[in-house]
């Protein structure tokens, strides 16, 4: 279960932080910047525009890491109400609640607890292409069955 969760984490991780990048091509501030009145601006002030706005927009590994790892708490406990929900379909709205703050647990002690996933990201950056795809596609797959399961207990 922790290995299988970490794997979860660091694709997430890895989605998060590729996407950033992307993000970063395409930022329109980054294209106003590039045009030369702007940059000479800047150049004259002694200010780098892309390290202040990393800043404001606080990007990088830790916010990937972060992001991943909300990905997972939510995903691990949209999974424990929708289990609950199959055993007893009476249940009160408010045990979503319940449910994060187990799923919440779950995560703390089993990815992030004394920063156990960096051991884990450490042996996972080391996956050649075909691991990175298939690990890719299990968690796909796993969000992919939390939503079928999900549709699945709303419709019956």
């Amino acid at each position: 279960m922790e290995a299988y969760l970490n794997i979860l984490h660091f694709c997430f991780y890895k989605a998060h932080y590729r996407l950033r990048l992307w993000f970063d091509k395409v930022n329109p501030a980054h294209l106003l910047y590039r045009l030369p009145f702007l940059k000479r601006r800047y150049e004259k002030l002694g200010v780098n525009i892309y390290d202040e706005m990393d800043k404001v927009f606080a990007v990088g590994n830790n916010r990937s890491v972060t992001a991943a790892g909300v990905a997972l708490w939510v995903l691990v406990g949209l999974v424990l109400f929708a289990l609950l929900l199959v055993v007893n379909r009476d249940v009160d709205s408010n045990y979503i609640y319940v449910c994060g703050f187990v799923g919440f647990v779950i995560t703390y002690f089993l990815v992030f607890r004394n920063n156990k996933y960096l051991v884990y990201f450490e042996r996972y950056e080391k996956w050649s292409k075909e691991e990175r795809i298939t690990y890719g596609g299990v968690t796909l797959a796993s969000v992919g069955a939390m939503l079928l399961l999900f549709r699945w207990v709303l419709t019956n």
